[in-house]
């Protein structure tokens, strides 16, 4: 162990998750001496496991299906009973989806990320290990608890048939645009520009800084990360275009 790991007690877990909503540079400092993901990682993907239960209690899969598939123009050149048995597999396997989504999806998301951002941070010149990468990326996605929080206050504010699982809360451009009538490629660019991205990239951008000891200024974290991001968003912009 290292001098400074014995100069300063470990924060706790609680102090941890509280302190990366309003001090990210005390966090992701302490993460990068000892590392650590579990307790993040848990609360997001029950946090999700109960969003997924309260979209199929409240909502329904088969209204989730019928409203997005109306977004989507290759389905309406189905005729009414094509899109009625659409409508119906896509129901039957929402919720399998849903809870798959929430207990495997969130982690290995979490895990490719963490694998991008250790190239491009070693590209800016950090030092820092695939699990202190990992533990940052864990704790950063934290917000993930507020976006579901706000989420489900909607779904219970609003009639079910009016709500939008793909884009919940108005956060990004994107809700409020038509996207019936917008662009494919525009709309996916407007849905991009989102507060809780933009959020949680900045989290990100301040934990590669801290955890390196600040060898690695802001600026540079931010461009380890801002760089991945910008591409999925022209590929899903490129995806939009092609196959709507």
């Amino acid at each position: 162990m290292s001098p400074e790991s014995q100069a300063s007690p470990p924060m706790s877990e609680l102090a941890l998750v509280s302190s990366v909503f309003f001090n990210p540079s005390k966090t992701f400092a302490d993460l990068g001496r000892r590392p650590r993901w579990f307790v993040p990682l848990l609360l997001v993907v029950l946090a999700t496991v109960a969003y997924v239960y309260a979209v199929s209690q409240h909502i329904g899969w088969e209204r989730v299906v019928r409203r997005s598939m109306e977004a989507n123009a290759r389905v309406q050149s189905l005729t009414a009973e094509q899109r009625e048995q659409a409508v119906e597999r896509g129901a039957k396997f929402g919720a399998i989806f849903g809870y798959a989504g929430a207990v495997l999806g969130v982690p290995i998301s979490l895990a490719l990320i963490a694998g991008v951002l250790l190239l491009t941070s070693r590209m800016m010149g950090t030092q820092l290990t695939y699990r202190q990468i990992f533990a940052i990326n864990s704790y950063a996605g934290l917000t993930a608890l507020v976006f579901v929080g706000l989420s489900a206050v909607v779904l219970f504010l609003i009639p079910p048939d009016d709500y939008d699982i793909q884009n919940p809360i108005a956060f990004n451009i994107g809700a409020y645009l038509d996207p019936q009538s917008t662009p494919k490629a525009i709309y996916s660019l407007a849905c991009s520009m989102d507060l809780f991205a933009f959020w949680r990239i900045t989290l990100l951008a301040i934990g590669i800084s801290a955890a390196s000891s600040r060898t690695v200024s802001f600026g540079k974290g931010l461009a380890a990360v801002a760089l991945p991001w910008g591409l999925m968003v022209v590929v899903k912009m490129g995806w939009a275009a092609m196959f709507g």
